[in-house]
């Protein structure tokens, strides 16, 4: 028998591994059932692999479907200056994905998932993550170190295809604001930073009413809900406690510099069933598979907390250009990342956000 406690994205898809490998698993969670924390639009990247990022999770064993193409990214200067990055071989830059409670969302769908492969849950069910006797800890983030907040709207039509990024210390320091849609008439409008101090609701509410773009998006639009949460990211040294391996955002799973999480939290919780099958080491499993993807987003992430809108405006360099000449961070900006001593700064965040010392004081 396999003890996980978690029914987030990292635990399901590691019950849902385990148990189609002959395993005998429970997964223990505080709340009454799945989709109770995240409750809005998110994305999945696409464009980093030869292979399609669904595919592979397809041929490992979880099943995604609901999943909405975006072929197209606009990046927003402070000035209104825009740039397009367009997929160039017809596959996807990113996938839109609904999260919750609704049928279509992503936990809806694992949870099924993992019901029909025999994984007996337990809601209502509080464990202690420093005493329990589970394997694998999925529990989300422990720590903060960014945190978001946003609104989720339906519209008469937006571009399905396409996602919006805006770039503005004016509305969003240390950070920046995304439009993401899910079909033609959904569409979520939120800011995410990694100032945990920032006042963001009111800045958020501030860029609604002054930017043209996002006021004919929203003109006659409907607000369903408000969306908000604290999260965190890390690149730890080991994701192996007590026995126990921590799978998701609970390890700091989440890309550094743009706060996307899904991607990693369904790999890691694949590692996690895959290092107790086959008996091997779980920080080798991880480490072989994104580490080097988090570091590089840790990097990304020291530059844009010290960006100025300045900086932003030297991003924004052509009209349009393919995915596979995308620059993430433009050469022209990359001796900001020499000077910074990236290893002294990563460790400095391991110090702080120290997983295992949490777990064994």
């Amino acid at each position: 028998m396999v003890k996980i406690v978690g029914a987030g994205l990292a635990g399901l898809a590691s019950g849902i591994i385990l148990a189609k490998n002959g395993h005998e698993v429970t997964i223990h969670d505080k709340a009454e059932s799945v989709g109770t924390v995240v409750d809005d639009t998110q994305a999945i990247r696409n464009y980093e692999h030869d292979k399609d990022q669904l595919e592979i999770f397809r041929e490992e064993g979880i099943e995604i479907k609901h999943a909405k193409p975006i072929y197209n990214i606009i990046k927003y200067a402070p000035s209104g200056r825009s740039m397009i990055v367009h997929s160039e071989n017809s596959k996807p830059i990113f996938y839109a994905l609904k999260r919750g409670k609704e049928d279509v969302s992503l936990e809806t769908q694992l949870y099924n998932q993992a019901k029909n492969a025999g994984v007996c849950f337990h809601f209502n069910s509080r464990e202690d993550i420093k005493t329990t006797d589970a394997e694998i800890l999925s529990t989300g983030p422990i720590h903060n170190n960014i945190w978001a907040f946003g609104g989720i709207y339906k519209v008469d039509r937006i571009d399905p295809e396409t996602i919006l990024f805006f770039m503005n210390n004016d509305y969003c320091p240390k950070g920046y604001i995304y439009v993401a849609p899910y079909g033609e008439r959904e569409v979520t409008v939120a800011a995410t930073t990694f100032d945990i101090k920032c006042k963001l609701p009111l800045l958020f509410s501030k860029f609604l009413k002054e930017n043209g773009v996002i006021k004919e998006i929203l003109k006659d639009a409907q607000l369903l809900r408000y969306t908000s949460g604290y999260s965190y990211s890390n690149v730890p040294k080991t994701a192996e406690v007590n026995g126990k391996r921590l799978a998701g955002s609970i390890a700091g799973f989440l890309d550094p510099a743009r706060g996307f999480g899904i991607k990693y939290s369904i790999w890691s919780g694949i590692l996690a069933a895959k290092s107790i099958i086959h008996n091997k080491s779980y920080d080798k499993l991880w480490k072989s598979a994104f580490e080097k993807e988090l570091i590089d987003g840790m990097k990304r992430r020291l530059i844009l907390e010290k960006m100025e809108n300045q900086d932003y405006e030297n991003m924004i360099l052509d009209d349009k250009v393919g995915i596979t000449r995308y620059e993430k961070i433009p050469s022209m900006l990359r001796n900001k990342m020499l000077q910074m001593q990236i290893f002294l700064e990563m460790n400095k965040f391991r110090r702080t956000y120290d997983i295992k010392k949490y777990l064994t004081t």
